[in-house]
C-alpha cells in the first residue's frame, strides 16, 4: 500500500470514487462533506505529483519505496 500513496493515479482514483458516491447523496450535507473530501483527495494527488517532480522519483530522495518515515 506505501507505494500506491505516492501515486497521484492513486489519489484521483480515490477522487472520482467519492465524487461518484457524492453524486448518489440526497442529503445536501452528506453531498457537502464528501465533495470536501474528494477535493482533499484532489490535493494529495497534486502533492504526489510535486513530490515525483521534486524528488525526481515517485519514493523520494533515495527512489526507494519501501522506506519508513
Amino acid at each position: 500500500m506505501g507505494q500506491r500513496l505516492h501515486s497521484p493515479q492513486y489519489w484521483r482514483s480515490c477522487v472520482e470514487q467519492t465524487l461518484t458516491i457524492a453524486n448518489q447523496m440526497c442529503d445536501p450535507e452528506c453531498k457537502r462533506l464528501l465533495i470536501g473530501i474528494a477535493q482533499a483527495y484532489a490535493q494529495l494527488a497534486r502533492l504526489a505529483v510535486h513530490r515525483g517532480e521534486s524528488y525526481g522519483s515517485v519514493g523520494g530522495r533515495t527512489g526507494r519505496m519501501d522506506r519508513k518515515p
